[in-house]
């Protein structure tokens, strides 16, 4: 992450690169020839931060400076995820217009968001599908409208517990995906779910840059509150983009917002989250400050677990979330496992129960 860092930053492959990515791609510090391209680009699409990567490039400043080559790589992937997403963000305005005149409060945040609201180009910030916050009480006419506008719901494990949100697709002519995340809570984790509602992030809202002006994303303070909470969520997964989202959100508060930011930390508990969050981002592309240790050691699954199973009211509700993790519907496991014969279903759900043991006490 060291390199990619330094190359999104413009910088170029000096010395003192550390260990991390450099190390992987078998580089000596100060040794730009020595990297491999396909490397590379494999990890700077793995961390959702190519395109990124390909502008802090730059233009050479002498006829070789050792990274043609990887110019060279990068430059069709980024255009043609450029070309993409400008196609993707004009079906998503269509799409906004179409649920606006349906009477629906909408609010797009995460990533899609950003890529408007805080990068220069929303190229820049990659992104597999666009996040939508709504109503929970709003989901019948929602899917309504996402099926008469040619979008279909992905199967999901199901369960009232186990997740709060769902997946519509489409895929255009061009052979291009339009996925659109809709979300009833803020996250799947209960530690976290009811933090914000739907109506207290639009109250604090801002029109997001070249959308209609209905279109909502959440104010600074809030998207970077929830891009600490979304980050803690997955802990094992970090990637690159998620920190310099954090990065660019810093950057660009004011003083007020700072203060801001320091008050709402404190009445959502979210100390430990965005502590972390902005070590990670300064990390990489700040003031150089180290990541916290208990970070990048990881967490166990069973931890998670058991912190969720905390936030849930009740033991009812408990054991209701554990029986959902462990039998989702027969459906979804005919559609993601395979299981297609009725004798083979429960040798699908045997498999997942002792899969799902093995990885609750390691760390992610």
């Amino acid at each position: 992450m060291t390199l990619l860092a330094r190359l999104i930053r413009g910088q170029g492959l000096g010395e003192n690169m550390g260990e991390s990515m450099g190390e992987k791609f078998g580089e000596t510090p100060g040794a730009a020839g020595s990297v491999v391209p396909e490397d590379v680009v494999a990890w700077a699409l793995c961390h959702g931060v190519l395109p990124l990567v390909y502008e802090g490039l730059g233009v050479p400043r002498h006829a070789d400076d050792g990274l043609n080559a990887l110019r060279t790589a990068l430059a069709e992937l980024a255009r043609t995820e450029a070309a993409a997403d400008a196609i993707r963000a004009a079906a998503c305005r269509d799409l906004l217009h179409g649920l606006h005149d349906a009477g629906l409060p909408v609010l797009v945040f995460k990533g899609s968001a950003l890529a408007f609201s805080h990068y220069p180009r929303p190229d820049l910030r990659p992104r597999d599908d666009t996040d939508m916050l709504v109503e929970e009480s709003q989901l019948t006419i929602l899917d309504t409208t996402m099926r008469n506008m040619g979008y279909s719901k992905s199967p999901a494990s199901g369960g009232r517990l186990i997740s709060h949100q769902c997946l519509y697709t489409r895929i255009d002519g061009r052979g291009i995906h339009h996925n659109y995340d809709v979300h009833w809570r803020i996250s799947n984790r209960h530690r976290y779910a009811r933090l914000f509602t739907l109506t207290e992030l639009l109250r604090r809202s801002r029109p997001i840059p070249a959308h209609p002006t209905h279109v909502r994303c959440p104010c600074p303070v809030d998207a970077l509150l929830i891009a600490a909470l979304h980050r803690a969520t997955h802990r094992g997964t970090d990637r690159l983009v998620w920190l310099y989202d954090i990065h660019r959100l810093l950057a660009a508060m004011t003083d007020e917002e700072l203060g801001e930011l320091e008050e709402r930390v404190a009445i959502k508990g979210l100390a430990d989250e965005c502590r972390a969050a902005i070590a990670g981002a300064r990390h990489y592309f700040g003031r150089g400050t180290a990541p916290p240790a208990a970070l990048s050691r990881g967490v166990r699954t069973i931890d998670i677990w058991l912190a969720d199973l905390k936030a849930l009211p009740s033991w009812r509700a408990r054991l209701a979330l554990l029986k959902e993790h462990a039998f989702p519907p027969a459906d979804y496991m005919r559609r993601k496992g395979g299981a297609d014969n009725r004798l083979i279903l429960p040798i699908a759900y045997l498999t997942r129960g002792l899969r799902g043991s093995l990885k609750l006490f390691r760390r992610v």
